[in-house]
């Protein structure tokens, strides 16, 4: 995956925790604007079917990195766990949660699955901008120390 991976250890833990983020922000400004216009359970629900999205990500995110090999098994079997962990999810609302609003639900499941294709554009933007620090300060540095002769 462009942009999640770091040569030295494997794949990058800030990197994909920071999508995890973004796309758990996704979800919350998604839900407050559902709050004003529908109301708290309305909100509850989209909140929840982001959390769908996000919670089993975190998971993989965190199973992936402490992963030392990129190994394609390492990363399939993450995937299944994935999708396994969001349907235990969703089965685990349906159950519980009877005043569910099955539509918010699936907007918010939709709509921070859809992050996906926003999310390494803005991990690029962080990391380019991480490394432009790294290099800068690399810079100053060497100006400290002078020029050898």
């Amino acid at each position: 995956m462009p942009g999640f991976t770091d040569s030295r250890k494997g794949f990058s833990l800030t990197a994909m925790v920071w999508f995890v983020g973004l796309q758990a922000a996704i979800g919350l400004v998604l839900a407050l604007a559902v709050l004003g216009f529908w109301g708290l359970d309305a909100a509850g629900s989209v909140l929840l079917g982001s959390a769908v999205v996000w919670g089993p990500n975190l998971v993989f995110a965190l199973r992936l990195s402490a992963s030392r090999e990129q190994a394609a098994a390492v990363w399939l079997v993450g995937q299944l766990a994935k999708l396994g962990l969001a349907v235990m999810l969703l089965l685990f609302v349906a159950k519980f949660w009877p005043a569910v609003s099955w539509p918010g639900l699936l907007v918010g499941l939709a709509v921070t699955g859809l992050s996906v294709f926003v999310g390494p554009w803005m991990t690029n933007r962080a990391e380019k901008r991480a490394h432009s620090k790294r290099i800068d300060a690399l810079l100053s540095q060497t100006e400290q120390r002078g020029p050898k002769v």
